[in-house]
């Protein structure tokens, strides 16, 4: 009874092996885009194209086309790998016989050409021209892989005029300006001039810097070096210019009103002039003799120049003086021009003061406007001062005399005038007087004094 239930068994194991001699299904090298799944629906065909065997036939073609690509690909590294290793054995091997036979003979280490940072990588070539004694490099345009004419470098070796250095370095000092460090000078710099240091630079400076390329009128720089005089010079293709330094620097510096200047890199004086503003003419009050009928002019205001000295980053303060202004009455009263000051760093060093009023006493004495005063302190030196003029007196008793105004250091005295004085045109001029030839009760006023001013001119 055993025995014959293991036979069976044993025989119906065996008989679900595929039988010796199947037919194999033929694969097809295809990656197959699904797998087919048998429904319950479907017959049990075999066969060639039989339902039964859609899904073996999907899986058999996917295995043959991932088996093909997997040979094909280490097929490919195989070959790959051996070449390439070859190749680069091959070429390091003859860099390094190169290297090994041709370093000694150049006697330094070459660097890499362009490719760095903001560099195209372009072959570059460096040689002193031919046509001076500077250098000149060129280069293969990236795009158009042509040679350039390329431009110059700063000469460190070319031809020296007599008397002149070698340029060691060129650097921009925190103040903005260009310094030249000579050779021969070692560690000390010269400092060229910006441009709003100087009231003119030479037009004579064509050349400008302008890798291989010319236009107009420019012609491009072959190469800087220090002059004996101190000064930068520039040679090019048609000659040689100095380039300015603070030692030309003679900026003047107008002060029509009150203001400040700091004062720059190099300089240590200030040259000034500077007028106290004029007084004005006085006021004519009367309808006869014995009264001001004709007023008396204003009195210049004080005139002084010389020079200040200062050092780099000093304040120096202007201030203006207003012109004296008549008032309703200048019979026994009294007023001025303006002072005009110079400050530095906030202390006072120069005063001109603005000339009087004139004024109207009695009958017999209308006196003309005195002169204004010339005051300095430490640091101000006055070459030449003047205290201003007095302004014309007007009647005395029976003598009725027109009283203009003093004339300032340019002149511009105000007139006297029949109803009213004019005033001073010209900077410290004082005003003129008025006055009344009507016979009738008038009030007439003088004319007013000219303002203060001062002119700053720097130096080194």
């Amino acid at each position: 009874m055993s025995e014959t239930t293991s036979s069976t068994a044993t025989a119906t194991a065996t008989e679900s092996l595929p039988p010796t001699g199947f037919t194999a299904i033929t694969e097809t090298s295809e990656f197959e885009d699904g797998i087919y799944q048998i429904a319950t629906s479907d017959p049990v065909i075999g066969g060639p194209g039989g339902i039964a065997n859609y899904q073996a036939q999907g899986l058999a073609n996917r295995t043959r086309f991932l088996m093909d690509t997997t040979t094909a690909l280490q097929q490919s590294l195989a070959s790959l790998s051996s070449s390439s290793a070859a190749a680069i054995t091959a070429e390091a091997k003859a860099r390094a016989a190169a290297d090994a036979k041709l370093q000694p003979l150049l006697n330094y280490t070459p660097v890499q050409q362009g490719g760095g940072v903001y560099q195209a990588a372009t072959k570059v070539m460096l040689g002193q021209d031919t046509t001076f004694s500077g250098l000149r490099y060129s280069y293969i345009d990236k795009t158009t892989g042509a040679l350039t004419d390329g431009g110059y470098l700063i000469s460190s070796y070319g031809t020296i005029l007599s008397g002149s250095t070698q340029i060691g370095d060129i650097t921009i000092n925190s103040n903005g300006r260009m310094a030249f460090q000579s050779c021969a000078m070692k560690d000390i710099y010269t400092e060229s001039a910006n441009l709003s240091d100087v009231t003119a630079v030479s037009n004579s400076l064509d050349a400008y810097i302008q890798g291989g390329v010319t236009s107009g009128t420019n012609t491009q720089i072959d190469t800087f070096y220090m002059n004996g005089n101190g000064r930068p010079t520039v040679a090019y293709d048609g000659g040689a210019v100095q380039v300015p330094v603070l030692t030309d620097i003679a900026t003047p510096i107008p002060f029509a009103s009150s203001g400040t200047y700091t004062v720059a890199e190099g300089v240590t004086r200030i040259f000034f002039e500077a007028v106290g503003a004029g007084g004005p003419g006085a006021f004519s009050y009367g309808d006869s003799a014995s009264n001001s009928i004709f007023a008396a002019g204003g009195g210049a205001g004080a005139y002084a120049r010389g020079w200040l000295a200062v050092s780099s980053g000093d304040v120096v303060t202007v201030s203006i003086g207003a012109g004296g202004v008549c008032p309703a009455n200048t019979i026994n009263a009294t007023v001025y021009g303006g002072a005009t000051t110079i400050s530095i760093n906030g202390t006072v060093v120069l005063t001109c003061t603005g000339g009087q009023s004139g004024v109207w006493t009695s009958s017999n004495n209308s006196a003309g406007g005195s002169p204004g005063t010339v005051t300095s302190g430490p640091g101000c030196t006055v070459q030449l001062q003047a205290n201003g003029g007095f302004g014309g007196d007007g009647q005395s008793g029976t003598t009725l005399s027109k009283g203009n105004g003093a004339a300032g250091p340019w002149g511009g005295g105000g007139r006297a005038g029949e109803g009213g004085g004019t005033g001073g045109n010209a900077p410290g001029a004082g005003g003129g007087g008025a006055y009344n030839t009507s016979g009738t009760l008038n009030a007439y006023y003088g004319g007013s004094g000219g303002p203060g001013y001062a002119i700053l001119t720097t130096a080194p």
